[in-house]
């Protein structure tokens, strides 16, 4: 697992991943700082023939990628089945699960090479209790096996929030809850899709006006806005 890791700076990593995880106040211990450090080492060596990401300077790596995939951990009840919708390279899902062992997480993307490499990726740092699956959301939306499967859908990748809960709601269980990830524009688009008439449903259950919240955070080292847009789903029987 350390065969790459001269590509990362190892003090100037584990400075800025303690110091960012203070901030957000998030517990990481050193053996997890090793792992997201193998994983972002992995990352830099696979982006250079697969497009996996834009970012590729470490300490931003650190920042946007790591820190920022941890903070939904902090709204997701301990023991939770997560679904990553859209996962990418492996975000928010990796660094989630590191972080936040006790979760199981299914991590979901249509790229078969970025499957492949998150498959990788899960083997290379022994995770267990995680699993990648490539597949278009929509398809997979109508597979028994995964619908209604998911205490928690979690997004950074899908662009709008109505898309977000039209793909997510049908692989909730009853009261489960929807997290996207978002910049500075979260408000404005929180605040339309609390004005919304018509609220998705599915098997009774409804998106309720009342319970889409936002939660702003800065990013600690660039103090970059970013929020947590937290939507509950309340089963009506």
């Amino acid at each position: 697992m350390n065969k790459h890791i001269s590509l990362i700076d190892a003090d100037s990593w584990q400075r800025a991943l303690r110091f960012g995880a203070d901030q957000l106040e998030i517990h990481v211990s050193d053996a997890q700082i090793d792992q997201l450090r193998s994983f972002a080492d992995e990352l830099l060596i696979a982006n250079q023939a697969v497009n996996l990401t834009s970012i590729t300077d470490p300490l931003e790596i650190a920042e946007k990628l790591m820190l920022d995939s941890m903070m939904p951990g902090r709204f997701i009840p301990p023991g939770s089945s997560v679904l990553d919708l859209g996962t990418g390279g492996g975000f928010p899902g990796i660094p989630l699960k590191i972080c936040f062992p006790a979760l199981s997480l299914t991590l979901l993307d249509s790229k078969r090479k970025k499957i492949n490499f998150v498959k990788y990726s899960i083997r290379m740092l022994n995770l267990t209790g995680i699993g990648a699956i490539q597949a278009r959301a929509e398809e997979l939306a109508g597979n028994p096996e995964m619908a209604r499967s998911f205490d928690v859908v979690v997004s950074r990748a899908v662009t709008s929030l109505s898309r977000l809960n039209s793909l997510a709601i049908s692989f909730l269980k009853k009261n489960g809850i929807i997290i996207a990830m978002r910049g500075a524009e979260a408000l404005h688009e929180a605040d339309v899709k609390k004005n919304e008439t018509a609220n998705q449903t599915i098997d009774g259950d409804e998106l309720k006006k009342n319970e889409i919240q936002v939660f702003p955070y800065q990013l600690p080292i660039s103090g970059k806005e970013r929020n947590l847009i937290v939507m509950r789903l309340s089963g009506t029987a």
